[in-house]
């Protein structure tokens, strides 16, 4: 392929439509390495955003005494200790409590694995009616957060009565909010 030089004009129509299909070329290049440098620069502050708390709690767990008072220390401290977290082991029995926290979440994950398994099979092997209404169902459970339904349901249990038993013993309703009953 010849160059075309500067200053002579264009011998053929097919070199004007050369020129317009590298033009095109080398802007659809660009409009790629703009995206995908919007996208990093996107990722990256996202990414910040996430986890700088956690970042900025993790620093803050190796702050000494005086680190925790002095203005100037932010992120790095000055006098890196691991005397918080001797003293959170001792104070809140944290073997015990990790023990307990694991059978807990143990025992939980495989019963959820359990039923998750059987439904999942129900699915995928049955042929029943509104199955894809009660499979859109349980998508939904998964796809809409639990604090975006906490309040209504605060709202519909705040005085839990049922068949107005407590109110036939004389007890009135409870509020089985504010306890720890519901929870075991």
């Amino acid at each position: 392929m010849e160059k075309i030089e500067r200053g002579k004009a264009l011998k053929t129509g097919r070199d004007y439509e050369d020129i317009k299909f590298r033009r095109k070329v080398f802007m659809s290049k660009c409009v790629k390495k703009a995206m995908s440098l919007f996208r990093i620069v996107t990722l990256i502050g996202i990414s910040y955003i996430v986890l700088s708390p956690m970042i900025s709690i993790i620093s803050r767990a190796f702050f000494s005494e005086s680190d925790v008072y002095n203005a100037m220390v932010y992120l790095i401290p000055q006098n890196g200790t691991l005397k918080n977290f001797k003293l959170a082991i001792l104070r809140m029995d944290y073997w015990k409590t990790l023990g307990y926290s694991l059978l807990y979440i143990g025992s939980l994950a495989i019963l959820q694995l359990f039923i998750c398994s059987m439904v999942g099979y129900g699915f995928a092997r049955f042929q029943f009616p509104f199955k894809k209404l009660l499979f859109g169902c349980v998508i939904l459970t998964i796809v809409i957060p639990s604090y975006t339904i906490m309040l209504p349901l605060y709202m519909h249990f705040r005085n839990f009565d049922p068949l107005h038993l407590f109110g036939l013993l004389g007890i009135g309703a409870k509020n089985w909010l504010t306890t720890v009953k519901p929870v075991y």
